[in-house]
């Protein structure tokens, strides 16, 4: 019997990385998986690139038998002479093959994980990570799906609501001139949120509090392509907190914002050219930090740029 495995990248030429059968006792349930961006990294440990396909196959060949042929014959006084011949053709080889296909899409995730902590690659207190390393945090996940509030604020029984809360109590006829400016004010902050909020980016969040006592605190963004479960069946299973501990694992993008940020400030102010001094670059800065505020990152909370969102199933 030949085995025979071969293993072949898309657009180019074959890795020659060998993926051995993993041995695992235990499961992991992926509920975010980015493997797009754990495959660019992968690549790179690689010199021919990221594996896209592995084929397994077996066949089984049988060998041929070996032909022969025999004659004999005699002459007999008076009744003659005859020939007798026996004759076997070679036998015809036979054989069967079976040919697998495998897509190493998942695998490639528990591959990333073994090769960057065998690596020692992982960070896993965020106080001493630096900003562009692989982090890993284990705590109580949260999701926010912010996509279904994007047409909701044209809602005119919404903007009532909204508008009800933000104005002022007291009646505008015992007003001064002064409260009846501050409150026209207000309105028109009021209506300006409104129309901003609506062209504001709207997308799904995911927040982490750590479960080992270290009381770190994570955000992140995730793509819907990436979800394995829809942000929206989260919501409508679980609300906003979904049950059980889960590991966030990504590269780190920013400290909370009470660390390093006067040097952040310095950075920004060193480099005033292009559009940055312009009316479209200072409006810019000026409603970046509302969108943060209203739909992005918490104060208190780091940043990742997250690549897996996973659970251990026992």
């Amino acid at each position: 019997m030949k085995r025979f495995v071969s293993m072949s990248k898309s657009g180019g030429k074959a890795s020659k990385v060998e993926q051995g059968e993993q041995v695992t006792d235990s499961v992991f349930d992926f509920l975010y998986h980015d493997g797009r961006r754990i495959g660019s990294f992968l690549a790179q440990f690689d010199q021919s690139g990221l594996i896209t396909e592995i084929k397994q196959g077996e066949s089984v060949t049988k060998g041929a038998k070996r032909g022969f042929k025999l004659e004999a014959g005699a002459q007999v006084a008076l009744l003659g002479g005859g020939n007798l011949g026996f004759e076997r053709s070679p036998g015809e080889a036979g054989g069967e093959s079976i040919e697998r296909s495998y897509d190493p899409f998942w695998a490639n995730a528990r591959m990333f994980l073994d090769v960057i902590d065998e690596k020692g690659l992982i960070q896993r207190d965020l106080s001493t990570a630096a900003i562009g390393q692989f982090v890993l945090v284990k705590g109580w996940l949260s999701i926010y799906d912010l996509l279904m509030f994007q047409e909701a604020w044209k809602l005119p029984s919404l903007q009532r609501m909204i508008r009800s809360g933000m104005a002022l109590t007291k009646p505008t006829g015992n007003m001064t001139s002064a409260q009846k400016a501050a409150a026209k004010e207000q309105k028109d902050q009021t209506d300006m949120v409104l129309d901003l909020i609506q062209i504001m980016p709207h997308a799904v969040h995911a927040s982490l509090v750590s479960s080992d006592g270290s009381a770190q605190f994570i955000w992140c963004p995730l793509k819907q392509e990436y979800m394995v479960t829809p942000a929206s069946e989260l919501v409508l299973m679980h609300g906003v907190q979904v049950p059980g501990e889960w590991a966030v694992l990504g590269v780190l993008s920013a400290h909370p914002d009470f660390a390093g940020i006067e040097q952040v400030n310095v950075q920004a102010d060193a480099a005033p050219v292009g559009m940055m001094n312009s009316m479209v670059g200072q409006a810019s800065n000026a409603i970046a930090p509302l969108v943060r505020l209203a739909l992005g990152r918490p104060g208190a909370a780091a940043a990742i740029t997250p690549l897996l969102i996973f659970r251990e199933v026992a």
